[in-house]
């Protein structure tokens, strides 16, 4: 069973989880026993409904571009580098502030 998340507008799903996922405002997600970890870098799927347990009952998809997929992951392992690079920032910026300040920690 994996988690659909798509934006609620378009209804593309932009990431598969493996857990229930925190979504932004515009997001859901659908439960799904179809799709695999992975499937939004081959395919791209849009929900067209759910049941009201959240359960996926109708959608589409089409098979992507091999390129698409390749960029797709790279997409997806960029924002994981800078989301470590700005937790690195903070942590540096925590150390670094308080000695330009004149004071240690």
């Amino acid at each position: 069973m994996v988690y659909l998340e798509y934006e609620i507008n378009t209804k593309q799903v932009v990431e598969i989880h493996e857990s229930e996922p925190t979504l932004l405002t515009g997001y859901d997600y659908a439960i799904s026993e179809q799709y695999a970890l992975g499937d939004e870098f081959e395919k791209t799927i849009w929900i067209n409904s759910v049941d009201e347990n959240k359960n996926l009952v109708s959608d589409s998809a089409i098979r992507n571009n091999p390129q698409a997929k390749r960029l797709l992951e790279e997409n997806e392992q960029l924002k994981a580098k800078a989301q470590m690079q700005d937790a690195t920032m903070e942590e540096l910026m925590f150390i670094i502030i308080p000695e330009l300040n004149g004071g240690g920690i």
